[in-house]
């Protein structure tokens, strides 16, 4: 199941997208990592034509969206925060469109 998610290639799928896009990442995500992939994505989609792409990196938060302290997977269950995904993007002004 695991190797389903290691050898899936999204970039097929991103040329596609032809709507506004928000990709948010967790800074501390050590599973897909922001500094790697959100600048691939922003790249992809403006490349394939797709309009009003935003990419954010999330100061703290790990894979969950949840303020995390190393990001570690196994922080996962010690962490009451189920995740900030909504307030961050509202306090951001994140995904509104002008």
């Amino acid at each position: 199941m695991v190797s389903i998610f290691l050898d899936y290639d999204p970039l097929p799928a991103l040329q596609k997208i032809k709507c506004p896009v928000l990709a948010l990442n967790g800074e501390k995500d050590l599973q897909v990592s922001a500094a790697d992939n959100l600048p691939l994505i922003q790249k992809t989609l403006e490349d394939a034509g797709t309009r009003n792409v935003t990419t954010k990196s999330l100061p703290e938060l790990n894979h969950l969206f949840q303020h995390a302290e190393s990001g570690s997977p196994v922080e996962y269950g010690a962490i009451e925060e189920t995740n900030v995904t909504g307030s961050v993007a509202d306090d951001r002004g994140l995904g509104r469109q002008a």
